[in-house]
């Protein structure tokens, strides 16, 4: 059973082509020890645990044998095992973490609800538009309909508006989001000043300006173990987040990943520019994925976590006055510089852990827990 092609014909009078090493037939179920097979003319690769399939049937049990049960392309999958990648445009699913690029996927044996323990994670998955007026529900219904604070609220979620301009503002430049919480965001013990040391430094008053030009060496890579929160330094800037005027650029510098906690800046937006390292970013609208060469913005007031696997170095512009906007086109006209649909915003996401959890607010300079 160590030829080329092996066809082998199952109970239920399906034909198996085995092109690997060795296949098992008990009943309708089919045992694959060796690398390759395919079933019903769909490529299946096995290795170890990891099963890929490349074709629309994916069936599984513990012990992930293939059956003739088989789910199909819209489906809602339920996943009782641990380790399966399918390759198409459906799911992947490590441990409970599940991706859904399409449909609603869950990981228990009932559909999910917002009080059941398991995590829905869309890295990767992203919408387009810059400025845009977007929606979009990690469960299927959760988004209310016709109205943004129902008194009672799908899932039995929390209703929350984060505004990121007075809500009087004209139209066209009032900046919103609705956010519909597991947990309302309130729910935390009073925020007290930090007495650990941090690295930035907001006294640009107190320096002597300087006309000559400046320049620096990479900044080293710390040794110990340094969180992305904990790795920032500044480098200059001008003005004051307490009067909401001016800007700051500051570095970081990191080697390992925020663990059940998050920050929050409270004084401007911040644009990063990962130099070196790929950063995972857990924001309170989705999660994103952001790599050298590329950019992230993270508006003011909202909650992040940055997630490294290695040593990660990168820029970052911090301005006070307003949000970032793109540049008007000028004299090079309409299809000039970056175009709105450049930008990507994450798909909806939500974790559902009840475990000790740390939010550092940095407000008017102060880092406060």
């Amino acid at each position: 059973m160590d030829k080329h092609e092996l066809k082998v014909p199952c109970s239920d009078g399906k034909e198996v082509t085995v092109i690997g090493k060795l296949v098992t037939v008990t009943g309708k179920l089919v045992t694959v020890t060796g690398k390759f097979m395919t079933v019903n003319g769909k490529l299946l690769t096995v290795t170890g645990k990891l099963v890929t399939l490349t074709g629309k049937l994916l069936t599984r049990d513990s012990d992930w044998q293939v059956g003739d049960s088989d789910w199909q392309v819209g489906d809602r999958l339920t996943v009782t095992g641990k380790f399966v990648t399918v390759t198409g445009k459906f799911v992947t699913v490590t441990g409970k973490f599940v991706t859904v690029t399409d449909k609603l996927v869950s990981v228990t044996s009932k559909l999910p609800r917002a009080s059941d323990k398991f995590v829905v994670l869309s890295e990767g998955i992203y919408l387009s538009g810059f400025g845009s007026e977007l929606a979009t529900e990690a469960l299927e219904g959760a988004l209310p309909e016709g109205q943004n604070s129902p008194q009672v609220c799908p899932y039995g979620l929390y209703a929350e508006q984060l505004s990121g301009t007075a809500f009087t503002a004209p139209r066209e430049a009032n900046k919103r989001a609705w956010l519909y919480r597991i947990r309302p965001s309130v729910v935390h013990k009073p925020f007290v000043a930090s007495s650990s040391k941090h690295n930035l430094d907001y006294d640009f008053d107190s320096r002597h300006p300087n006309p000559n030009q400046l320049r620096w060496k990479p900044f080293s890579l710390p040794s110990a173990r340094t969180t992305w929160v904990e790795g920032l330094h500044t480098v200059c800037g001008a003005g004051d987040p307490k009067s909401r005027h001016g800007v700051a650029i500051h570095v970081y510098l990191c080697n390992t990943s925020m663990v059940d906690s998050a920050f929050c800046n409270a004084d401007g937006d911040l644009l990063i520019v990962p130099q070196q390292g790929t950063l995972h970013l857990t924001t309170e609208f989705g999660l994103l994925k952001v790599g050298v060469g590329e950019i992230v913005v993270v508006q003011q007031g909202m909650r992040f976590a940055v997630e490294v696997s290695g040593a990660a170095r990168g820029y970052v512009l911090e301005v006070y006055d307003a949000h970032f906007v793109l540049p008007n086109l000028g004299p090079i006209g309409a299809n000039g510089l970056a175009n709105p649909r450049d930008f990507l915003a994450p798909v909806a996401a939500y974790e559902d852990r009840d475990v000790p959890f740390t939010i550092i607010q940095k407000y008017q300079v102060l880092f406060l827990y």
